[in-house]
């Protein structure tokens, strides 16, 4: 049996654990061989993915394809795969990664202790709720104007009408209803079970920027008995822990955000922005360099101050998630994302200062996440390398349930990006009146579909999120909106409905390929692993394999 989703433990040539101890191997071939905390880690994981239950013939399956998979690893670095630039690459994006993860343990998670005081308050929030209604401003700028505005006497509800372009949150004064444990923003959840009832926050921020808050009513469950407190007290330990540590790595991210005052060269900001936003075009080759060596950002404490140029910036922001990059819609976006890249940074040189990056742990953890890397790049080789015949594919789509290559219904939209939603009420009725491509070309922040009229192509339901039931009950020629999203405006045409078909053969031709090409592969990795594991001799300590409990023990 083939465990083809189990997930690499730590290097292949381990043999202590974190504390120094010896760490026995389970299972070896040569010079490749598997540890049993290589083995609690991964097996662990793996039950937990699949909901399997534990067994002898389970756990010698499991190593012995643990066992071939680092084997093939092993292959793939003798061939030279690390000096390709994919693994290069993403060999840095984790060694920045386990740096930062490092550096959240030992500065910020090693002195955290989880107070029986601690567990009481958070048993207590499991049995509360609050009724509350906010205000939300994505800058601290623009929190702190709102609640000068509500000290002024302006009525809460009055300033939701102004702030929120959901219509709901617009009419019912940002009143968001009951709030339970643990549906919240750590934060917002932490003003909304201590802020007394009736009074007004200061600004509180959140992942998503900021909020004003007004509790209207919170009750808790009377008599909480201690033998209710005690069956929760294991769950509620891991929770109160975990949420312990988010809070202090954003405690401390947004302390070093005010200690490096970062500034914002104007010129080389604009410029960037302006690519952001597409509408600057990039500089031209013969003038590329200068425009990448002038100053971005300046940072860091009085007296430690360094600067960064546009060269930097980049060679930073390959590296940032997906998620990072989302944020950079605007120019509060690209300022917060730039400041996140300076905090990052800060932190990985606290971390290299401490020595962090030297400790064997660390080495471990990346050879560990980097063979993670070269297992999912040789599996990809392995399957671009199968070939499926066109009337096997064509065998399989004719024999396919009628339901499994559909064409879902679709409509064709339009979209218009605007700044503010002032600017979108006022384009909302020139739009209606049949203007609405030529507005979105002269008026559409976003650059993608600008110069198409805000043309989106034919859009399922499914892709439109909140959206979906407005667009259904929309007719043809109809524009909606303005529409919040990510701190902007939209307006949407509807077009044409396409009904829900059968793909044609060539419409179903790639995820057919797909599938046949994912099954052949999975036959050709597993005669892979029979054939390495056959020019390797493996020997499995059987007794120590089953004998093995899965909890962290070091007795085990």
């Amino acid at each position: 049996m083939l465990v083809l989703s189990s997930l690499l433990g730590a290097g292949c040539g381990a043999a202590q654990s974190q504390g120094g101890a010896p760490d026995p191997y389970v299972a070896r071939a040569g010079d490749v061989g598997v540890t049993t905390s290589d083995f609690r880690a991964a097996y662990r994981t793996y039950l937990l993915t699949v909901g399997l239950e534990d067994g002898p013939a389970l756990r010698r399956a499991f190593v012995e394809d643990l066992l071939a998979q680092r084997l093939l690893v092993a292959r793939a670095r003798a061939e030279g795969i690390e000096e390709t630039p994919a693994v290069r690459f993403e060999r840095e994006r984790l060694r920045r990664k386990l740096l930062l993860d490092r550096y959240a343990q030992r500065v910020l998670f090693d002195t955290l202790r989880v107070r029986d005081a601690d567990l009481h308050e958070a048993f207590r929030r499991m049995h509360t709720e609050a009724t509350v209604r906010h205000l939300y401003a994505r800058t601290r700028a623009q929190a702190e104007a709102l609640r000068a505005r509500l000290d002024a006497g302006e009525p809460f509800e009055a300033l939701a009408a102004e702030v929120f372009a959901d219509p709901t949150l617009a009419r019912n004064g940002g009143l968001l209803g009951t709030i339970r444990f643990d549906e919240a923003d750590p934060a917002f959840e932490e003003a909304a079970f201590t802020l007394p009832v009736g009074q007004v926050s200061a600004p509180v921020r959140t992942a998503q920027g900021y909020s004003i808050l007004r509790v209207e009513d919170r009750f808790t469950q009377p008599l909480l008995t201690e033998t209710a407190f005690a069956e929760a007290k294991p769950r509620l330990e891991a929770f109160v822990r975990r949420r312990a540590r988010q809070q202090a790595r954003l405690a401390h991210v947004h302390a070093l955000e005010e200690a490096l005052a970062p500034a914002m060269h104007a010129a080389a900001f604009g410029d960037l922005l302006g690519q952001v936003a597409g509408t600057a075009a990039a500089p031209a080759a013969e003038a590329l360099d200068a425009w990448l060596d002038r100053p971005l950002l300046t940072f860091g404490p009085p007296g430690a101050r360094q600067t960064w140029t546009l060269r930097q910036f980049r060679e930073h922001a390959q590296y940032a998630g997906e998620a990072q990059r989302a944020q950079v819609q605007d120019r509060a976006g690209l300022e917060a994302f730039l400041t996140g890249l300076a905090v990052r940074e800060t932190m990985r040189a606290e971390a290299r200062a401490r020595g962090l990056d030297r400790e064997p742990a660390f080495a471990e953890a990346l050879r560990a996440a980097v063979d993670g890397v070269i297992l999912d790049a040789t599996r990809e080789r392995l399957m671009a390398e199968v070939y499926v015949p066109e009337d096997s594919l064509r065998a399989v789509f004719e024999a396919a349930p009628e339901a499994e290559f559909a064409v879902p219904a679709a409509v064709r939209l339009r979209e218009m990006v605007l700044e503010t939603k002032a600017e979108a009420d006022a384009l909302k009725a020139q739009a209606a009146a049949g203007a609405f491509a030529a507005l979105a070309r002269l008026h559409s922040v976003r650059a993608e579909t600008r110069a198409g009229g805000g043309d989106l192509g034919y859009v399922t339901l499914d892709a439109l999120g909140p959206l979906a039931e407005p667009v259904a009950a929309a007719a043809e020629g109809a524009v909606l909106g303005p529409f919040e999203v990510q701190g902007r405006y939209v307006l949407l045409e509807v077009g044409a409905r396409r009904p829900a078909r059968r793909m044609t053969f060539a419409e179903a031709r790639p995820a057919l390929e797909e599938q046949a090409r994912f099954a052949a592969a999975r036959r050709h990795l597993k005669a892979t692993y029979a054939s390495l594991r056959a020019r390797h001799p493996v020997e499995i300590d059987t007794d120590l394999l089953h004998s093995l409990t899965l909890t962290d023990e070091a007795t085990d």
